[in-house]
């Protein structure tokens, strides 16, 4: 069977991410170095996918999103207002430009939720046909048929 094209996550990465001006801001606010911004960031992002794939990030608490990024500073809140304040979360805690990076993972994870609800919808219906089939034969074979007599055969025998 083939593999759809978007059974895998995955996101954008730019090769400038690590020298970005935000990110500059992200590690000096935090006191951390590129490979923890870096991966806080991507396990954020990750985790978003299926988490939040709209990009809306408020309904969760500020430690749940420090748990997510593996983030251990204290406090913990720091890292949600600071990815706000360098950009890369929204005042309204979207993610920054979320519909942009992975718009098309998500429209095409809802277009296979449409197919796969049409193709089990097309499966029902085959089942139910073949059901209703079998049904239907079903009663044919056990229509009213000749009854033949089952008294013994009385005739005489010719003798002549």
């Amino acid at each position: 069977m083939e593999r759809a094209r978007y059974d895998v996550a995955w996101i954008e990465l730019h090769q400038t991410l690590p020298q970005s001006g935000k990110l500059m801001r992200l590690k000096r606010e935090l006191r951390i170095r590129t490979p923890q911004a870096v991966g806080h960031l991507c396990l954020l992002w990750l985790w978003a996918l299926d988490n939040a794939p709209d990009g809306d990030l408020a309904r969760f608490t500020p430690e749940e999103i420090a748990e997510v990024c593996q983030y251990t500073g204290r406090p913990q809140e720091k890292l949600l207002q600071t990815l706000i304040t360098v950009g890369f979360v929204d005042e309204d805690l979207r993610l920054h430009n979320w519909y942009e990076h992975v718009g098309r993972l998500t429209d095409a994870r809802e277009l296979q939720r449409i197919q796969a609800r049409d193709r089990q919808r097309k499966r029902r219906e085959k089942l139910r046909q073949a059901k209703e089939a079998d049904a239907a034969s079903e009663r044919d074979s056990h229509a009213a048929t000749e009854q033949y007599s089952t008294e013994p055969y009385t005739t005489v025998p010719n003798l002549s």
